[in-house]
């Protein structure tokens, strides 16, 4: 790969995870309740701590949250199990947590202007100049006609400043 050049990994993290028993679950549905978020998964282990983030004025879940397990085990058996599944109207996706840090915040862009015949591959062409792009999204409207805009996920937040 030139220099300068990143990758489009699908579903990937930006590093193997330093906890591999911690979870980021996205989108759940808002009428999700923390009970509830926490017995989804205890069947696939000992949830050491669970965490649904929510709105802080009317407590709706915000469409994501974290879980922590006992065991490397049992976290991957989670996300064996429940990445892809379908809760209610929502498909869920489960991966290991990013560690926290300044330079993995604020890596999601929001993209509009795209031209109306750009594909998604293209879209993750354009954006592998500047880094790795860990998710893409182009919205396309109920005909599959594009909406020219879409979503990029970079792995880290230079690499977003320069996209």
């Amino acid at each position: 790969m030139p220099a300068g050049q990143g990758q489009f990994v699908p579903g990937a993290q930006a590093d193997e995870p330093q906890n591999p028993c911690r979870l980021i679950v996205n989108y759940l549905p808002s009428n999700l309740q923390e009970g509830g978020f926490r017995n989804l998964f205890l069947q696939y282990g000992n949830v050491v701590n669970c965490k649904l983030v929510t709105n802080k004025s009317d407590g709706a879940s915000m469409g994501y949250g974290f879980v922590e397990y006992e065991q490397p085990e049992e976290a991957a058996l989670a996300i064996q199990s429940l990445n892809g599944a379908q809760l209610e109207d929502k498909r869920l996706r489960v991966s290991y947590a990013r560690n926290p840090s300044p330079e993995l915040k604020n890596t999601n862009l929001y993209v509009a202007g795209l031209h109306d015949d750009l594909s998604q591959e293209q879209m993750n062409q354009l954006f592998q100049q500047f880094g790795t792009v860990l998710s893409s999204k182009l919205l396309r409207d109920t005909q599959g006609k594009s909406r020219c805009v879409g979503f990029v996920r970079m792995s880290q937040h230079s690499e977003a400043l320069m996209a």
